[in-house]
């Protein structure tokens, strides 16, 4: 199918249980309206394609997405606070909109993990027992709800009340939860092209997935960005498992947003986390990722930049003309990434580099 338009999203999955699979999907800007003498500039004003909370993954192959006001994809998990502590095994959360269907694909059982703000390192695990709506917001507050979320606009919000099977070290200083059981894993990106596009190509906070044997062309920010947005967007969770395998990159980073000061995923190729300190200690939560075989040609930054990483291997990649604009060994002075080169890595453990062709 092709989609021509739309005054958001191009295709929400929401709280999805199963795969959802495109195949042949086509997203670009409609004809010319009636009396208009230029052609449309944007396909959607927004994603194209955004999946949130979901227990697996969507698979997208012989896609061809373009010109959407957006990221081509984004996947990730819910991110919420722990705003009341009742028991060591319970505790309340803030969701800052009316009830919301992301708590149906949840299940006793499923992992959770307890971040510590403003750096956001997992400080702890323990299981779900259950989830609730609570009918209504007790002594919390739409001030404490704003805190928490900077994106929060209304005064609406709702809590629900999470039991645990086990006792958790929990407090309402600073804790936050994700459950990657419903952060989309299991995703797959193949044989597709995304290009002339405004956000990022592809945003992955899911795990377990393949991107292989894409086309990324004319991409203002970062072509794929690996790791979760913890602060600001509240976006979970950590990358692990992933491979990043034959996928074609030619000019990314067409505006000056990709390298501009406080740019946090300065590459066009980037794993990184974004916190509510924005400077290090970064915390290695994204691990187990391999990036081989890719063809970088053409890039304001980095062709590949990591950080908040551990065990990542980095092989057989080819890149021309990259840090266009962010010279070898240009420092942000807000959050203190450094661009060493065309493959640039702040304080990854465990990093493996072998076979790389590095050209001017």
């Amino acid at each position: 199918m092709t989609l021509l338009a739309s005054p958001s999203l191009g295709v929400a999955g929401r709280y999805c249980e199963d795969t959802v699979t495109f195949r042949r999907f086509k997203l670009a800007p409609g004809p010319v309206p009636p009396g208009a003498t230029r052609p449309r500039l944007f396909s959607t004003n927004a994603d194209a394609i955004n999946f949130v909370q979901c227990r697996r993954g969507p698979v997208i192959e012989h896609c061809d997405i373009s010109r959407q006001g957006d990221d081509a994809l984004n996947i990730h998990g819910m991110f919420l606070p722990v705003v009341r502590v009742v028991s060591p095994t319970r505790f309340l959360t803030v969701f800052p909109y009316g009830p919301g269907g992301f708590v149906a694909p949840m299940r006793p059982g499923d992992p959770i993990r307890l971040y510590r703000a403003p750096g956001f390192a997992i400080v702890g695990d323990t299981t779900l027992a259950s989830i609730r709506t609570l009918s209504d917001t007790g002594d919390i507050t739409s001030g404490e709800v704003k805190t928490c979320f900077p994106t929060y606009g209304s005064a609406r919000f709702t809590v629900y009340q999470v039991d645990l099977r086990t006792p958790a070290p929990l407090d309402a200083n600073g804790l936050w939860f994700d459950s990657p059981a419903v952060n989309g894993d299991g995703f797959i990106v193949r044989d597709s092209r995304f290009h002339d596009n405004r956000g990022r190509g592809l945003r992955v906070m899911a795990s377990d997935g393949v991107i292989e044997n894409n086309r990324f062309e004319r991409i203002t920010q970062a072509a794929i960005s690996i790791g979760p947005e913890l602060g600001y967007w509240r976006e979970a969770g950590w990358v692990k498992n992933l491979r990043v395998t034959g996928n074609t990159l030619r000019d990314i980073g067409v505006d000056a947003s990709l390298s501009a000061v406080s740019s946090y995923a300065p590459g066009a190729i980037s794993i990184f986390v974004r916190t509510d300190a924005g400077k290090p200690p970064y915390p290695p939560g994204n691990g187990h990722i391999v990036i081989e075989n890719n063809t970088i040609d053409g890039c304001s930054v980095a062709g590949i930049h990591a950080y908040a990483a551990g065990d990542l291997t980095i092989r057989n990649n080819t890149l021309r003309n990259t840090n266009r604009i962010r010279s070898a060994g240009w420092s942000d002075p807000i959050r203190r990434l450094v661009t060493t080169g065309p493959i640039s890595t702040d304080g990854v453990s465990g990093i493996t580099l072998s076979g790389n062709t590095l050209s001017p």
